[in-house]
């Protein structure tokens, strides 16, 4: 049976993009006024396709649609407005929603499951907002194999010196890693979990105009750096892999936002909005 939390914020219905605007935003909640379907699915039965709503996700509709079979994910909508979806026609390499007629779920909320093989959903371009100082990123994710090949999401060059960025959860040591590549050196910010489990955690990341780096855990400070150069350039903007190739996350993943701007100010509100959704900490 699916579970869902649903979140109202404040004395009315208000979602988070409403007053923090993004550059990429992925999730199976809604995060913006206006939003109507947030993710495209294929039935496993007849390889029917239908657009849902959030609340079309957790009020059953999605299960009674899927028909006691499985369902995967076409395409997971950009919820920021820039039309930036990331999308996976190969129907062998499309996460899954729904399992058996169920919508799954982590921590009773709904999720979408990469099978570590060959999953993964695109853009099939750069997202080039992350390139040069000034951005941040959250995301709500979990490594179910205890390997380091966890990839959130990935923005990294597939040749010459791999430019770009990734964020990693890395079951083997505990810890989840957001990296750039400059050209220049590869700075890591590393963030510590102090369990071995598949729960899932909320990584947040905030460069500034200085590029200088910070990533917390749980909302909680980790890792600091500078990086020696700014990023200027990177690869294919992937969900579930790295862009490069290769490193496919067995787990779930159910949001990943990107904010072309550092929104360290907004850190806090942000992190509490994500928070009281998904009850992580």
């Amino acid at each position: 049976m699916f579970i869902i939390n649903p979140y109202i914020f404040g004395s009315g219905t208000s979602y988070l993009l409403d007053t923090y605007s993004a550059t990429a935003a992925y999730s199976l909640r809604q995060l913006k006024t206006g939003v109507t379907s947030v993710v495209r699915v294929r039935r496993s039965s007849d390889n029917a396709e239908s657009d849902f709503t959030a609340t079309e996700i957790s009020d059953g509709t999605l299960a009674s649609w899927s028909t006691g079979t499985d369902s995967f994910v076409v395409t997971w909508y950009d919820q920021s407005g820039n039309g930036y979806n990331q999308t996976q026609s190969t129907a062998g390499s499309q996460p899954k929603l729904v399992s058996s007629g169920s919508v799954l779920a982590l921590n009773s909320v709904s999720a979408i499951q990469f099978d570590g093989s060959n999953d993964y959903l695109t853009r099939g371009t750069s997202l080039n907002e992350i390139h040069g100082n000034d951005w941040s990123y959250s995301s709500v994710a979990n490594n179910e194999a205890n390997n380091g090949n966890g990839m959130v999401w990935s923005n990294r060059a597939s040749s010459g010196s791999n430019f770009g960025c990734h964020a990693r959860v890395d079951r083997r040591t505990n810890k989840i890693h957001t990296l750039i590549d400059t050209g220049a050196a590869n700075t890591t910010y590393t963030t510590l979990a102090t369990d071995n489990t598949n729960s899932q955690r909320l990584n947040t990341f905030f460069l500034d105009s200085s590029d200088n780096g910070e990533a917390f855990l749980n909302g909680v400070s980790q890792s600091t750096a500078t990086l020696p150069t700014a990023l200027t350039s990177g690869g294919n903007f992937d969900i579930g892999r790295q862009a490069l190739g290769g490193s496919y996350l067995n787990g779930y993943i159910q949001e990943v936002i990107i904010f072309g701007s550092d929104q360290s100010a907004n850190r806090t509100a942000i992190e509490s909005d994500i928070n009281t959704y998904y009850s992580i900490y």
